[in-house]
Formats: C-alpha cells, structure tokens, sequence
C-alpha cells in the first residue's frame, strides 16, 4: 500500500469501536487478553493510563494501526516530562515500509512541543521485526538485557531532551526550517550496537554516548543512562571530557513494624508497603499508596516517587501517612494488630482532586490457591481469571463486600472490603485494583494473616478442573542399577558432545549449548531442545539447549520477577565427574541407584556471592505448545491445566504430558527456597526449578525428573509425594 495515501491522526472517541475490532483482529496484538475488547473497555484504558498523545493510522476509511503514548499503567508509572509508548500496532499490509518511521516523527514532534523529554517503551529481544525498528529511532537498553517476567526489555529514547539542549545551546548551527523530528536519521553509528553495548565507561563513570551529524557537524552527547541527565554536549567528537563522579544515593527509608510473627514494612521512597512472614521469600501482599483518578497513574512494580510528598508519623502498631495537596491532605492509617493488617483512608479539607481513589493489592503467594466465597482454583499470573495486566480495564469486577484471599500450605491472606462503595477488579489471580470514594468517613479494608481459610470446594473454571484419583499400578522400582555408564566424547551434527546411556536413557551433553543437547528415553525425546542452532523460545533469543542452569535476580524481585533463563556462561565439560562447570556454578545429572524407572536426579553446586540470588535449571519438554499439566492444591486436590496462551503457575512439584502421551514429573529435592514452575509460551512450555542462594552462602540443590507412562503413575506419584512418603 503506498504510504502517501495514508492519514495519520490524533484518536478520537469515536474510534474506540475501530480499534477494538482490530486488536481483536490479530494475535500478535501487543495488549493481548482472553477477552474480546470493545469500544468501552479501549476508553476506559485510554483513561486510565493517563494518555499523553494517542495516533491512530487511517487507509481508504479504516483504522489500520495505533501508537499511544501515557503517563503509566498498572505495572507502571511515569514521572512527569516522561512517558511510556505503548499500543504500536500496524496490521500486516502496513509492516515493512516507511509507516512506522513516519508514525514515530509525528509523535515525536508532537510530544517534544508538548514538554516530553524522555520516551520509555518495553519489547520483546526475539521480535525481529519490533525491535530493531525501536534501535534505529534511538531507543537503548540501559539496564538489564535480560527480558523480565512480561517477556519485555525495556528501552529508553533521550532523544526529545537531546534535541532540546542542541535547540537551545547550537541554535547558531541549526537552521530553523530544520525540525529534527526523526532524529535517528541523523545519528552517527549505533544501530548495530548488540544488546548491553549501548552505555560505556569514560573515566570511571557509565554513560550513554549519542552522536548525531547536522548540517555538517558531529555533536557528541553523553547522558546518565538511569536519568537521562545530559552530563556533556560538544561538536568535538574526539573530545574526552572528565566527569565528575556519580553523587552515591542515600538508602532508600524504610519504617517497619513487627508483630505475631510477621513484619510490616512501609517504603517512604513510594508509599508502598509489604507485608512478610517468617520463612517466604518476598512479601506475602503487597499494596500501593493511594492515588487520585482516573486518569491513575500508579503502578504496581514502579510507582511514581514521593519522598517530598509523604510526612509519616509513628504509631505504636503502624504510622499516619500523610501527603498534601493543595486543597486537602490526604491520610493513610496503616495498623498490624492480631495478624490483621489494616488500611483506613481519609482526606480532610476542601474538594479532593477528583471522586475516585486507587490502591493495587498484590499477593504474594506464588504456589497459592485464589479463594472466593463460593470455592477455590489455582493462582498463577494468566490463570484464572484473564491474564489482563496489558490491559487492565479487561478484568474481572468484584461484587461490593468481597471477600477474596490466597493459601499456600505455609500461609493464607484474606482481602476483605469493608465499604460498600469500594469497587474491586481481579485484574490477575493475585492483582487487585481497589478503587473507592476518598471523601465522607472514609475507607478501610483489611488483610488477614491465617493458617486455614474456609474457601469452599475446588471449582472448574477457565481450563483448569480438579483431578479425581487415578488407579494405577505401582510405578515400578529401579533395581540394583550400576553407576550411570561414564561419560564419552562424540560427535554430533559436527558439534563435540559428550555421550552417557543407562538402562533406557540416554543423555547427550553439549559445553558449547550450556546443557543437555538430548535426553531420550525408551527412544524417545523427553526433552526439545534446537541442537546444535539457536533458536528463540518466548522470550530468550539464545535457546541452545534443552537442559541448563542460569544464576538469575531474586524471584520476587517487584520490577523484574524470574526472567526467561537467557544469562549466558562459559562452560566446560568435566569428564571424570560428569559435571558442566562455568564460573562459581556446577551441575551433573545422574540416575539413582534406587527409586522409579526413568528417574534422573540433577545436582547443582553454587559458590557463595555477596548478593541474594536465585540459581534456576530451565528445561524445555518435548510437549504440545499447550500443555496439559497437574500441579497441587489444597492437600488431597490435584489439577489439570489445560488452558491455551500465555500463563505460568508457580508450585512445589508437577507433572506435564510429552507429546507421545508419557508425563514428565519435577520436583525439588534439597535446597533453599527449592520451588518450581511452568510457563507457557507461544513456542510452548518452559520449566524452571528454582532455588534460593542467600549472599555470602553457597549452594547446594538437587532436583528429580522423571519419565512417568500415564497420568495415572503421574497421579500416584504427585498424590505419593504430598503425603511425604
């Protein structure tokens, strides 16, 4: 289609309708749902995220594609000269031409005029259509390279606040008639850079170097990659200019209260606060400072900072926080009593800023069941209800006075609504948004710490069901086995692989993949793996193996969560031992002299770091891209899921069908904070075991696996290990 017959146009209410039939459309959306979209729920998150600037593209009278621009989302929240690009979306026609490069000048005019400095937007390292186009209108990585939980790598453009500061210090150098709004088209280099090359150190500080020839001359800019802080402009690019040290930030505050085993913590940086027990790793909820809306520019991962904003007082049982407005102040009393958290907002003063206030309640049991009056399913990020943290107006209201919580076999939290003005949505089994008057009395919900809740029998709902109790036979022992046969050198596809087989099994080695190339058994593949290529699974671009292990961030880390297993080592194959060996980090894979048929025990070793860690074995198995898989519930439950698209469930074992009908089981043996999960992707499922390893300790953890013939031994053997024998 020639782009010249093309109308690109700010968004009208009027075309909610559109925009919805063509999100609904296509499934490689970047806002999917399990919902059908509609012209309401498209405004009302065109409302809520705070919208900054929103274009829509046009062809022979049809909305063909989207870009958006906002102050936040529910993950998410921008600070003021910032937004967050979001909703780029061209259908197939319009991809591969100049449609894109002209969408983002138009934007980028259109917000640097408006007072934006800084563009952040989120893409996926595997999508090669998406993200080199972000790279060549200059975006880049300044963190992390490693795509968090959502799949995503965030990039950043400085280039408003860039173009801005030339404006302003080289008008002399800069013809007027020139309005730079596609900036990358003048930027000297950099578009080949690789992941994680985008920043440099210049005189022991990190800085994020941009150069950009105009009319015949090279800027040279250098910025704080965290801030975007414009640290030094010149036109001399060989200049080296010396810099001053970064100013080392003071440690963010945090008040805490501890009370009948449990701890309270408030962050004064945001507002938020957390509540811990003993012995589960992260917060067991987690909850947001209140803000004003719509629009509700909050987030429940970054939320914008407050520390000038907030006056906290001590109580004896929790503090009066405080932020003032400039026509009322607003209060949040925060209690922990008895094992009941409590939180009672007021605003005192003339009229608030506007009818609505917003909190995000976050659980944080990962293995939990989400409990209702009416019964219980399994909780997991995309599980039940809708998966709608891309598009939050999708989820599911609450009826006034709810009463919902959460229950692992550690712990339970209740979330009771006391106020039947409150308006609560399940945005995910462990997401809610709270949203309630701020003026007359008040509002109050609590949370309630609990070892039991009552939470009705097991409910069949959005692919899952309770299994009833399979009849097997006993899985059968393994006998009087000998040591796994030691380990050989091969060849395979031209690739050096070491080669080990005992009974049925037969594993396949590769140093150069990082892990197991294959695993058969009973000559057939339990495992997929793209040996001896480089394949893209969701979102790690560097798939070798079917089988390693990665040291990876904390698991409730509240800004990135367990990523996809991308790090990459250096590894070496140790032949007497049968151990792959990088850096700080070993592993080996053996059959045990007794126990079931199939059955492979993983041993990994850990040297000790200053920091707090979590080392994870990533699998890939040899199953259909949507899975059936078993995992626990409340003790005597056990359920299959079913359930298409994207969604992970966190547990301490299961069990998932292959694609030839057998079951594979997982489950932690040794080691800290052992846990494991699926989650499931596009490419089909990945695996994790994980275990925690605390900073300044090494670690030792093992895991098993094994082959299972029916879902019956892979019920016999799930229900065997829950009742500890």
């Amino acid at each position: 289609m020639d782009s010249s017959e093309l109308v690109i146009r700010p968004y009208e209410e009027s075309d909610a309708a559109a925009i919805a039939e063509l999100y609904n459309r296509y499934t490689d959306v970047p806002n999917p749902v399990d919902r059908k979209l509609d012209a309401a729920l498209v405004r009302g998150e065109l409302a809520e995220r705070g919208t900054r600037l929103f274009l829509v593209v046009e062809a022979d009278g049809e909305i063909q594609g989207t870009i958006g621009f906002f102050q936040g989302h529910v993950r998410r929240a921008y600070a003021p000269g910032e937004v967050f690009g979001d909703m780029f979306f061209l259908s197939p026609a319009l991809r591969g031409g100049s449609v894109a490069g002209r969408i983002f000048s138009q934007a980028i005019r259109t917000l640097r005029l408006s007072g934006v400095e800084v563009i952040r937007l989120t893409a996926n390292p595997g999508n090669k259509l998406a993200f080199p186009l972000y790279r060549q209108v200059g975006c880049s990585v300044t963190g992390p390279v490693e795509a968090t939980e959502d799949g995503n790598i965030e990039l950043v453009s400085y280039m408003p606040r860039v173009m801005a500061r030339l404006r302003r210090d080289y008008a002399h150098l800069i013809p007027p008639s020139l309005q730079l709004n596609a900036s990358w088209r003048y930027m000297v280099g950099g578009g080949d850079r690789a992941l994680g090359e985008d920043t440099e150190e210049l005189g022991g500080r990190t800085v994020l170097r941009t150069e950009l020839a105009i009319e015949g001359t090279v800027f040279t800019v250098l910025l704080d990659p965290e801030d975007g802080e414009v640290l030094h402009v010149g036109t001399d690019a060989a200049e080296a200019p010396a810099l001053a040290p970064k100013p080392v930030p003071a440690p963010p505050a945090v008040s805490t209260v501890e009370a009948d085993g449990l701890r309270l913590e408030l962050h004064h940086g945001d507002g938020r606060i957390e509540l811990h027990g003993a012995g589960h790793l992260g917060p067991l909820l987690r909850e947001t400072w209140p803000v004003f809306g719509p629009p509700f520019v909050t987030g429940f991962r970054r939320a914008l900072r407050r520390e000038d904003a907030l006056t906290v007082t001590p109580r004896a049982d929790g503090w009066l926080v405080a932020e003032r407005h400039p026509d009322g102040v607003l209060y949040r009393e925060t209690t922990l009593t008895g094992g009941v958290l409590e939180n009672r907002f007021r605003w005192e003063g003339g009229e608030p800023p506007a009818d609505t206030l917003r909190t995000i309640a976050e659980g944080g049991l990962r293995k939990g069941l989400l409990l209702t009056e009416d019964g219980h399913v399994p909780a997991g990020r995309g599980l039940h209800p809708v998966d709608a943290t891309e598009f939050a107006t999708a989820g599911v209201e609450l009826g006034q006075d709810a009463r919902i919580g959460w229950w692992d076999e550690a712990a339970s939290v209740g979330l009771d609504l006391r106020s039947g003005d409150a308006r609560a949505r399940l945005v995910t089994d462990a997401l809610v948004l709270l949203d309630f008057a701020p003026g007359g009395p008040g509002h109050a919900h609590a949370v309630t710490v609990r070892t039991e809740w009552p939470g009705g029998a097991p409910m069949t709902a959005d692919g899952m069901e309770p299994l009833a109790p399979q009849v097997a036979e006993t899985v059968p022992a393994r006998t009087a086995v000998a040591d796994r046969a030691a380990w050989s050198a091969d060849t395979v596809a031209r690739r050096p692989v070491h080669r080990a087989a005992v009974g049925a099994d037969t594993l396949l080695v590769s140093a150069e993949a990082g892990g197991i190339a294959a695993w058969r058994s009973a000559g057939k593949s339990v495992l997929a793996t793209p040996f001896p290529k480089e394949r893209v699974l969701g979102s790690n671009p560097h798939w070798r193996a079917g089988l390693w292990a990665v040291r990876q961030g904390p698991r409730e880390d509240p800004d990135r969560g367990l990523g996809w297993g991308a790090e990459r080592h250096e590894w070496r194959f140790d032949e007497p031992t049968g151990r792959l060996c990088a850096a700080g980090l070993d592993w080996s894979v053996a059959a045990p002299a007794a126990g079931p048929a199939d059955r492979l025990d993983l041993d990994l070793r850990a040297e000790a770091r200053d920091d707090d860690s979590d080392v994870v074995v990533w699998l890939t198995p040899a199953a259909p891209r949507q899975p059936e898989v078993l995992v626990p519930g409340r003790p005597g439950d056990l359920w299959t899921i079913r359930k298409p698209g994207a969604w992970q469930r966190w547990s301490d074992r299961l069990a998932l069908r292959l694609a030839d009908g057998r079951w594979l089981s997982v489950a932690p043996g040794n080691g800290p904070g052992a846990e494991v999960f699926v989650r499931n992707t596009k490419a089909g499922p990945l695996v994790g075991l994980v275990a925690r390893q605390p900073g300044g300790t090494a670690l030792a953890a093992g895991w098993s696996l094994t082959v299972l013939p029916d879902l019956a031994a892979a019920d016999a053997l799930l229900r065997t290990r829950a009742e500890g024998r």
